[in-house]
């Protein structure tokens, strides 16, 4: 049995008069449903692929290389151009890295990045780099209280409003944040996009 390239989930292939044979009775057809098993990687969504990738915050903010296996086992230098700032949950694309589209020799649709960029741990920031992020970045918005208003100095320490709530309602929150990569939903609509400078 052959399958198309591109073939989708619950499609059909129809095998004529290849059914149970017997004397005197006309046999049936055979009739195949793909079922298309989940990556442990990649989604599917139509003919484009997605695909969400840890990025470092320096190459968000300063641009460099990522190197990416594709579905085929091709391995892709994928370029985060210097200048765009990578937003967390952003996406990006690359053009004709999808799957192949059913009917349409040498077609295919893209490759869709949704980018998950990794903070540095607070063991591994020191005076330095905060005196350097100060340099690098715009400067921080000034604070303004109304007239004759001493504010009380707070600090903020660590809460997990799940903490509490056993895994039923932190599966509740990781399904609620995941990305829709399914074939028939596309991703949430709010889901930010990269900025261009």
């Amino acid at each position: 049995m052959t399958v198309e390239p591109g073939a989708r989930s619950g499609e059909t292939i129809v095998f004529k008069g290849e059914g149970d044979q017997g004397i005197d009775i006309i046999p049936g057809d055979v009739v195949v449903t793909i079922d298309e098993k989940k990556h442990d990687t990649f989604r599917r969504r139509g003919d484009d692929l997605y695909l969400t990738v840890k990025i470092d915050l320096l190459t968000a903010l300063a641009g460099g290389s990522l190197p990416v296996q594709h579905l085929s086992g091709e391995w892709l230098q994928i370029e985060v151009i210097q200048g765009e700032i990578t937003t967390p949950s952003c996406f990006k694309m690359v053009e004709g890295y999808g799957m192949p589209k059913k009917g349409v020799p040498n077609s295919y649709g893209n490759l869709v990045i949704h980018f998950d960029v990794q903070f540095p741990k607070p063991h591994e920031m020191n005076p330095e780099n905060y005196e350097a992020l100060e340099r690098a970045l715009p400067q921080r918005k000034q604070t303004k209280y109304p007239e004759n208003v001493t504010p009380s100095i707070k600090v903020l320490s660590d809460f997990d409003p799940y903490l509490n709530g056993g895994k039923t309602k932190k599966k509740k929150r990781r399904r609620q944040e995941e990305v829709n990569y399914s074939d028939d939903d596309s991703p949430q609509a709010s889901a930010p996009q990269c900025t261009t400078q």
